[in-house]
């Protein structure tokens, strides 16, 4: 029996423990070479733009369901603690 997809991103999200708040895209410069990774606004950096003026999108499950099936690459950022807003986690030492 296969899982369904709603599955597999639950089953993800149960081995990472990261923030729901952001995520990080992988940027590539063809012309120069260079790679790296930044974290998913809305429309796109640009040269001197502030963080702060910056609108970050969500991880929600179809970021990762799309990420799964190979459609773009993320990052995730770790989960600040047990106070962070992290899904279907909880503290190693907590009773729950």
């Amino acid at each position: 029996m296969q899982a369904t997809p709603q599955a597999k991103v639950r089953f993800y999200l149960d081995l990472f423990r990261c923030r729901l708040d952001t995520y990080a895209v992988r940027w590539e410069n063809h012309r120069d070479g260079r790679s790296g990774w930044v974290s998913a606004i809305r429309g796109q950096w640009h040269k001197g733009m502030s963080a702060t003026d910056a609108s970050y999108l969500p991880l929600t499950d179809e970021v990762i369901d799309r990420h799964l099936r190979g459609g773009h690459h993320i990052g995730l950022y770790p989960s600040p603690g047990a106070g962070g807003n992290v899904r279907g986690i909880t503290e190693p030492n907590s009773s729950a």
